[in-house]
């Protein structure tokens, strides 16, 4: 008679760790770090054939990324100042016009 409590006992400890494992094994799975990054710059080259976007930024750095929406590259134009969502592999996931950062006033000696 004491035989079937242990054993159910056993039963319950060994589906707990199963459940344990499994759980772990998915978040092992999950990269860390951020899904995406937000840049701006603005629109130097697009080609509509390859859907490449190319960005400069105001440091004066240059971007190349691929665009998945077709529509959200017909609303651009070279020299556009842009608010884009890239993923980790550098696709734009998504697109929007933005308001330049402004310009340092000028030294003036007085």
């Amino acid at each position: 008679m004491r035989e079937r409590p242990i054993g159910l006992a056993i039963l319950i400890v060994c589906a707990l760790l199963l459940v344990f494992v499994i759980a772990s094994a998915d978040q092992s799975e999950t990269p860390a770090g951020p899904a995406s990054s937000v840049r701006f710059g603005t629109v130097a080259h697009i080609d509509t054939l390859t859907l490449r976007l190319d960005l400069a930024s105001h440091a004066g750095q240059f971007l190349q990324t691929t665009v998945v929406n077709v529509d959200a590259m017909k609303t651009v134009r070279p020299g556009d100042y842009v608010r884009v969502e890239l993923d980790r592999d550098g696709i734009v996931l998504n697109m929007a016009p933005a308001m330049p950062p402004p310009r340092p006033a000028p030294y003036v000696r007085g």
